[in-house]
């Protein structure tokens, strides 16, 4: 997501060299999952959704499958319609973390870089 700017080494993209994108390209096609994510009020449907409306629920239901979520989700109360209290306060660390994984991708439906790998690796340039 280039927060920082390095002078050494290289990060790659399909091969291609982060530093070859723009910022605002990279992150309008990049996810971000913080180890402690914060989950709002609502629903798990909502909150994977990330109040885009125009989302739909099976939408919802392809990125929660994709990043191996659904089952966890279909086995809560409610399913895909389980309250979630501020901050998610009612589940474990380990279970907000999962939720919050198929947000990104999700939005990510727009992007080029949807439904294949997004095969990231780093190589130090030779000097």
């Amino acid at each position: 997501m280039r927060f920082y700017e390095f002078d050494r080494g290289q990060i790659l993209i399909d091969g291609q060299d982060i530093k070859d994108y723009s910022q605002e390209a990279l992150r309008n096609s990049t996810g971000l999952v913080l180890q402690e994510p914060f989950l709002y009020h609502g629903t798990i449907a909502s909150n994977i959704r990330m109040y885009h409306k125009e989302l739909t629920d099976e939408d919802v239901r392809q990125a929660a499958a994709f990043v191996d979520v659904a089952d966890f989700i279909e086995s809560l109360p409610g399913g895909y319609d389980h309250p979630v209290t501020e901050r998610g306060s009612t589940l474990s660390t380990g279970q907000r973390q999962l939720l919050a994984l198929p947000g990104p991708l999700l939005l990510s439906l727009r992007s080029s870089f949807w439904m294949r790998p997004l095969p990231i690796s780093t190589k130090r340039r030779k000097r």
